[in-house]
């Protein structure tokens, strides 16, 4: 597939030379200033002059943020739920807890990239648009794995969020500096086995298989406050004199299933009261 490689990636790419002051490298990762620090709200400034020209790169006009910018100055894009938030990173996986955001971004990360690089991939795989695609996959992920750089395999800051239908959809995601937000800097649609060497650092199986442990433990607690046979089962015979319940048979000569425990007292009950009555009777009372 096209782009279906580490290397198509922001945050996989090989850098070939040095980046200019505040811009990105291809790594994705910015440069700070000469102070170390780098000015958002200058770039915010100049970078609105080019916002047209970026929603060009698009090819559609896409409803951006008029007050909520990424770290290059640039507008989030507005989700289906009318805000910047596409998803969230919980706490459950380890990572810092916080929304996941996409910014109009450039030709290197964000929507403008998505777009240039696998927009046509994406559509091919049913989905309507790019940020259709986005919001799938940062509500509905089920693995996250650590990124890597193409070249050596050092860790880079990105995270991959993963969910399999007939492909791996995936997204390539970075905390903020001030970890306010979680950017989106690239994905697409990929083969099955995407991303399988890097490393697992959350999967939702794992959280499945601790509730499916904590069921278990609730049931063996549960068992043990009822009256049961060793094996833990509740007996499905009830002994009052020479009455014995046990599973009826319905018409068809079929087994059905055992009387409840409140069921079996119930008919103990009923039987101790006739067995009293014939009792008295043969006494000559009645």
């Amino acid at each position: 597939m096209v782009g279906d490689t580490a290397t198509s990636q922001r945050g996989q790419q090989g850098s070939t030379g040095d980046a200019a002051t505040g811009e990105r490298t291809e790594d994705g990762k910015r440069t700070a200033d000469s102070a170390g620090s780098i000015d958002g709200e200058d770039r915010r400034s100049e970078n609105k002059g080019h916002l047209a020209e970026r929603q060009g790169d698009l090819g559609t006009s896409v409803e951006t943020s008029d007050n909520e910018f990424d770290e290059d100055g640039l507008p989030f894009v507005i989700s289906s739920t009318g805000t910047t938030i596409f998803g969230e990173i919980k706490e459950e996986t380890g990572l810092t807890p916080a929304p996941i955001k996409l910014s109009l971004g450039n030709s290197k990360y964000g929507l403008v990239h998505l777009e240039k690089r696998h927009g046509k991939q994406i559509r091919n795989a049913g989905f309507n648009s790019v940020e259709e695609f986005v919001e799938y996959v940062c509500k509905n992920y089920k693995r996250i794995r650590q990124g890597e750089n193409s070249v050596g395999g050092e860790e880079n800051g990105t995270y991959l969020l993963q969910i399999e239908d007939n492909h791996n959809n995936t997204l390539y995601v970075e905390l903020s500096t001030d970890g306010s937000y979680w950017g989106v800097n690239s994905g697409g649609v990929f083969r099955k086995e995407y991303g399988n060497n890097k490393k697992e650092v959350w999967s939702a199986s794992e959280v499945q298989n601790e509730q499916s442990a904590t069921v278990s433990t609730l049931r063996d607690e549960d068992k043990s406050d009822n009256p049961t046979t060793p094996n833990g089962n509740v007996p499905n015979t009830f002994d009052s004199k020479d009455t014995t319940i046990s599973p009826t048979t319905n018409e068809l000569g079929e087994k059905s299933a055992a009387p409840s425990v409140q069921e079996q007292v119930l008919a103990a009950e009923e039987a101790a009261l006739r067995d009293a009555l014939i009792d008295k009777l043969r006494e000559g009372h009645y």
